[in-house]
């Protein structure tokens, strides 16, 4: 029976849970903590950014980013300060520690990554890689064309 587009992208978008919360034992210290990790590459990235900033980006409650960052904090991962413009928001950045943690990450995600494709032939994982690009350069294209058209109306 030939799969309909929706199973396609259910099992897709399945995967993907599967991958972020189903690790073996070596993601256990990892798993619990995906919006953790998504903070603090926003802030590697980004440097020192406004709470504000990192509640857009990552689309949460201030409340639930509030609690995580304060966890963060505590342990050394990342400091804060009052910003000296606004005393209501705070400035955040990354520790040398929240940077060494970052690269232990990267490292166990790439050998994630190498276990789960190391059953495809090279000429699979060159189909799967097309696919998937597709998809991702389509939707690029409608992302762009949506805004195109919000700011048309604007």
């Amino acid at each position: 029976m030939r799969p309909s587009d929706d199973d396609i992208m259910k099992l897709f978008f399945s995967l993907n849970r599967v991958e972020i919360y189903c690790g073996d034992e070596r993601d256990l210290h990892f798993i619990p903590l995906v919006t953790r990790y998504r903070c603090l590459l926003f802030l590697e990235e980004k440097g020192i950014v406004f709470e504000y900033d990192i509640v857009k980006e990552l689309m949460m409650r201030y409340s639930y980013l509030e609690e995580i960052l304060k966890n963060l904090e505590e342990e050394g991962y990342i400091w804060s300060v009052p910003s000296p413009k606004d005393k209501t928001q705070r400035l955040v950045s990354l520790t040398d520690t929240g940077r060494a943690l970052l690269q232990d990450y990267r490292i166990h995600q790439v050998q994630r990554h190498i276990d789960m494709l190391s059953f495809f032939s090279e000429s699979e994982k060159e189909d799967i890689f097309e696919t998937l690009s597709q998809i991702k350069e389509e939707r690029e294209k409608t992302l762009l064309l949506s805004i195109n058209a919000i700011d048309k109306k604007s």
